[in-house]
């Protein structure tokens, strides 16, 4: 679950799903910045691309 909320007077009030109750979770809390990456950009991380230049390469990379 991921979501953002604005803070008032120093406090977040977070009303969980009933599938949360009596469990122990993680509370990470992270200002929002304009420059930090999108949600899209942060699922495409990992991604490599396998697009080469040019099928007529002579060296073979399958040993790699």
């Amino acid at each position: 679950m991921r979501f953002q909320q604005t803070v008032i007077d120093r406090k977040v009030v977070i009303e969980l799903p009933k599938e949360f109750e009596n469990i122990e979770v993680e509370i990470v809390i992270n200002p929002i910045e304009n420059d930090f990456w999108s949600d899209e950009e942060l699922d495409n991380f990992g991604e490599v691309s396998m697009i080469l230049a040019s099928d007529d390469l002579d060296e073979d990379y399958s040993s790699w």
